[in-house]
């Protein structure tokens, strides 16, 4: 998206002044393309939502949420979370073929008010319950501490937006 816009810059700037006729070509290809592929991008975040909701319904998995985004290589791949009974599962899908498995994480949905709570003892959690966007924990390795022994566990907080695990970014 941004080397095409800077394409079009690029290519209006750099031509002769009585190209003047190109030049607004290039101006009205760059503003199309800024206004275009953000409509393309949610129409096809919407089609690839809902077809994979269909995936579901044939393979008789129940759900509560289905939340499509872009992932790296974006449209190609797509990151899927997948909310069902206080859980939240995050996947891969390819474009063409939904159905290939990628791998997938389960992670605990975390209640904004557990993070409001935590964020009265610790602030970094008031503010990451204002910036997560799906907030959810897991069972971790933890650093040796006094409240927690060498080989401890310990609980985790991500935002499910920020895990991966399409093949791109796990290579």
């Amino acid at each position: 998206f941004t080397l095409a816009l800077f394409a079009c810059l690029l290519l209006g700037h750099r031509l002769p002044a009585p190209a003047g006729a190109s030049r607004r070509t290039f101006a009205l290809a760059g503003l199309a393309l800024m206004v275009c592929y953000p409509l393309a991008g949610n129409a096809l975040r919407l089609n690839v939502q809902h077809r994979y909701e269909d995936l579901l319904h044939e393979r008789l998995v129940s759900y509560e949420q289905v939340t499509a985004t872009p992932d790296a290589l974006s449209p190609w791949y797509w990151k899927i979370l997948v909310r069902h009974g206080g859980e939240l599962t995050v996947t891969t899908v390819e474009l063409p073929d939904m159905s290939r498995p990628h791998p997938s994480v389960t992670l605990r949905q975390v209640p904004r008010q557990e993070l409001a709570d935590l964020g009265r003892s610790a602030s970094i959690f008031a503010t990451f319950a204002w910036f997560a966007e799906h907030p959810a924990s897991y069972l971790g390795p933890s650093a040796p501490t006094p409240e927690i022994p060498e080989g401890g566990q310990a609980i985790r907080y991500v935002d499910a937006l920020f895990l991966n695990t399409g093949p791109v970014l796990s290579a």
